[in-house]
């Protein structure tokens, strides 16, 4: 997969084996381990990567635990990412699309990203033994640790029932939430919008080997909503770039003073649209 000479598989672009309207939580997993690898299968920078640490088992990667770049002299700890487990895969990355791969191996692969990566506890009542002075709110002042408040809650049980003790809460919630963090989606939207990503990457792989109208064409028969304007079309192909940063961390990279692992400058393999290599080639 990546350039015109290649043939596309129905695996490269039909995600719909992996959006479901109502996933159960195994499936949201999938749909979170196969975008970071089929994103992972687009960039030069993560290949490259992959190709670095291929000879190490995942037990000798896991023993590892961090990642040492030659030329750049960079060590980090890489079990802490929530990709390392989709591209350290050699038996399969980079070559194989993620449907392509035996269902019983993506699996036992599954299981290890969501392992790696147990759900964030929002709510922790007397959960904590570790909090330290400086972690905890002073009277009448709020203490943040990242993103995570610490608060000191008293309920007078004797004084309201359930519902309007629960009714207090919520409503502490909503004027309380800080304006510097957005309120985030609820699941189902969540999982709508993670589903983007995949239809995102499915666009722009078809316009890679096909005309705008005959990938059209192609989608519609696969039931695969594809924008019918070639400008939007091309929105969405450009729209993976700043995808492809997202899902690696560009931010997370940079606020630690590294450099990301995908450039500012890098572009997907197949970000080019066949009609520009042709254009280009006719040029020439």
């Amino acid at each position: 997969m990546g350039s015109g000479e290649d043939q596309l598989t129905k695996a490269e672009w039909d995600f719909r084996p992996l959006i479901h309207k109502q996933p159960t939580v195994e499936q949201r997993q999938e749909l979170n381990a196969a975008i970071r690898y089929e994103y992972g299968r687009e960039s030069e920078s993560i290949r490259k990567l992959a190709e670095e640490f291929a000879a190490l088992s995942e037990d000798e990667l896991e023993e590892k635990g961090v990642l040492t770049f030659p030329k750049r002299g960079t060590l980090f700890l890489f079990t802490v990412l929530p990709f390392w487990n989709c591209i350290f895969w050699p038996r399969f990355f980079p070559n194989t699309p993620w449907l392509s791969i035996p269902s019983e191996e993506r699996l036992r692969r599954i299981q290890s990203f969501a392992a790696a990566h147990l759900p964030r506890n929002y709510l922790e009542i007397n959960e904590r033994d570790d909090l330290r002075e400086w972690e905890l709110p002073k009277k009448g002042g709020r203490k943040f640790v990242s993103t995570t408040e610490n608060l000191i809650v008293s309920i007078d049980w004797a004084a309201a029932n359930n519902e309007e003790i629960i009714s207090a809460i919520a409503d502490w919630v909503r004027k309380s939430r800080p304006t510097t963090i957005r309120e985030p989606r609820g699941d189902a939207s969540r999982h709508n919008i993670t589903a983007a990503f995949l239809t995102r990457l499915a666009v722009m792989r078809l316009l890679h080997q096909h005309k705008h109208l005959e990938a059209v064409e192609i989608a519609l028969d696969h039931g695969l909503k594809m924008p019918r304007h070639q400008s939007n079309a091309l929105r969405m192909r450009s729209q993976v770039c700043s995808d492809l940063r997202k899902i690696f961390q560009e931010e997370a990279f940079e606020s630690t003073g590294n450099a990301p692992l995908v450039p500012h400058d890098e572009v997907p393999r197949c970000f080019s649209t066949l009609a520009e290599r042709q254009k280009k080639s006719r040029r020439g």
